[in-house]
């Protein structure tokens, strides 16, 4: 899902070789013609439901306006993704703490926050993930 760092993760993801960068997500069509064109065997939608609803899609990466980190980290948690969030991680400090109680709840979840990776709880590492932005 993307947004003003969006195109930097899309880029990063697509160049890593442990990753396959299944979808992009966002509201702007031209965006994702742009996208498109420069990732032709990358999937594009405007809606974020398409992507939490693959299966094949272990890990999202969400650069978003910070308003709505909560509700989209939310639905990509019960969704059982990994996630990662460009910072601030939501913008309410309850509303984070509300994160981090969800993700919590899953074992072998990551998500991540810039910088930071937190493994939520125990369980088994991939070295690969399919990520969507």
């Amino acid at each position: 899902m993307a947004y003003y760092w969006g195109p930097n993760l899309i880029r990063n993801i697509a160049e890593e070789p442990r990753a396959l960068l299944r979808w992009v997500c966002d509201l702007d069509a031209n965006k994702l013609e742009s996208v498109r064109r420069r990732y032709p065997s990358v999937r594009t939608t405007t809606q974020c439901e398409e992507v939490l609803a693959d299966l094949q899609v272990e890990a999202i990466a969400i650069a978003t306006p910070v308003q709505t980190h909560h509700a989209l980290a939310r639905a990509a948690l019960r969704a059982g993704k990994h996630l990662l969030v460009e910072k601030p991680l939501a913008d309410q400090a309850a509303l984070a703490e509300d994160l981090v109680a969800q993700a919590q709840r899953y074992e072998g979840f990551y998500w991540w926050t810039t910088h930071l990776c937190i493994r939520a709880r125990s369980g088994t590492s991939n070295d690969s993930m399919r990520m969507a932005c």
